[in-house]
């Protein structure tokens, strides 16, 4: 039991090492751009439109590093304390994601459907204990990669799995993803070959299951090339 102890913590250490190295590989590119354009800016441009231009190149500059820094940050404070938890209604978070990944997708066509629920309804039937501002950014992410990644309806559901679990399940009929990259989804900083030419910095899902797993919840993929892919979160309405 030791032996698998310290084996444990070494992987830890290593892991976190490995992420240290590439979050600070991510972060200096665009620091070096930004840096570099500045400098030549100020050493060669001698007009308003070369100025301008590099303007524009240190400005997409800043706004990498600064995308990549709140992803960082937030990823971080998933990790840390969290403010105690409050009755959240998961159907509002949902309609505040959806709302989100239509204003960032106008052409994709969203739908949302209602499973299971248990016989004896309650007002009180999409309410759990959690952080309202965390639950509606991790299925934001999660509703952003199937908008990113496929060009056909992306189907969402909020049921029941059983009595105590509510299930949220995303489905898209994307690009889907082998079996080697659903092994590494979860990796920080980690793109499939898919999401290459699109933006992002492989935070969004390593983000969305800690949130969950803060929540006492489960959060499961589905996937094979050309076949799209199914996430799907499961929460305990009890006590996380």
């Amino acid at each position: 039991m030791f032996n698998a102890l310290l084996a444990g913590l070494e992987q830890a250490f290593e892991g976190q090492k490995s992420f240290l190295a590439h979050a600070s590989h991510e972060l200096r590119t665009p620091l070096t751009t930004l840096t570099g354009t500045l400098e030549t800016a100020l050493a060669y441009d001698t007009t308003l439109p070369e100025a301008r231009q590099s303007l524009a190149r240190s400005l997409d500059a800043a706004r990498h590093l600064s995308a990549l820094t709140n992803g960082l940050l937030s990823l971080a404070r998933a990790d840390g304390a969290l403010p105690a938890f409050v009755p959240v209604r998961l159907d509002e978070c949902l309609n505040q994601a959806l709302a989100f990944a239509r204003a960032k997708y106008p052409g994709r066509e969203w739908r949302l459907s209602f499973g299971d629920f248990p016989a004896d309804t309650e007002d009180d039937l999409f309410t759990l204990p959690g952080n309202a501002e965390l639950l509606t950014t991790a299925l934001f992410n999660l509703l952003d990669n199937a908008g990113k990644y496929s060009t056909g309806p992306v189907q969402t559901e909020l049921a029941y799995a059983d009595a105590t679990t509510l299930r949220v399940r995303v489905t898209d009929t994307g690009v889907g993803l082998s079996a080697e990259e659903l092994s590494r989804i979860y990796e920080p900083l980690y793109r499939t070959a898919g999401a290459l030419g699109h933006a992002g910095y492989g935070l969004g899902l390593p983000l969305t299951k800690r949130v969950v797993q803060r929540h006492g919840g489960q959060l499961q993929f589905e996937s094979a090339p050309g076949q799209g892919t199914s996430a799907t979160v499961l929460l305990p309405v009890g006590p996380a």
